[in-house]
């Protein structure tokens, strides 16, 4: 079944309906996501970035079944996340905080593999490459940076990165 994600703003309610019948599946409570700080995380969780008030020093990410409707895991980090993405079998999740750090966490395990100085300013949007080699971020500071990641049996190492400044 293929399904369709929407989060009113007010309400804080990520909706869930079918594409086909555009009947609602399920309704997740409790959500209060930024702009690209809602994602599907292969086709296991929906996760979410939390942000209270953006004057807050300390964020959350909570995950959800497809089937529940109750938050299942609450990841509680040091600093808020404004962005999230997932890389297309829904093994990895990376975070973009406020801070300009981008956090790397293996799924499976929930274990934190890297975090790194990406932006002088907040990350606000990630997105994965098609074959998933790369990581896109763009940031408030007017960077969009291409890191370029290889995989070597449970390590990920970040390695070369290209820089876009001002692309108006």
């Amino acid at each position: 079944m293929e399904v369709v994600l929407a989060l009113p703003s007010v309400e804080g309610v990520i909706g869930c309906w079918d594409l086909h019948t555009g009947a609602e599946q399920l309704r997740y409570k409790s959500c209060l996501s930024p702009s690209h700080g809602l994602i599907s995380v292969g086709s296991r969780f929906i996760a979410s970035s939390q942000l209270r008030e953006t004057s807050t020093t300390s964020g959350s990410v909570l995950f959800w079944s497809w089937s529940k409707p109750q938050v299942e895991v609450k990841s509680f980090l040091a600093e808020p996340i404004r962005s999230l993405a997932s890389n297309h079998p829904g093994t990895f999740v990376v975070g973009g905080a406020s801070s300009g750090d981008i956090y790397l966490w293996e799924v499976e395990t929930g274990r934190l593999l890297k975090k790194w100085r990406a932006h002088f300013r907040a990350v606000t949007c990630l997105v994965f490459s098609e074959d998933d080699s790369l990581l896109i971020s763009g940031s408030e500071d007017g960077t969009c940076i291409a890191w370029v990641l290889a995989v070597l049996t449970t390590v990920v190492f970040v390695a070369l990165h290209f820089v876009v400044q001002d692309i108006r």
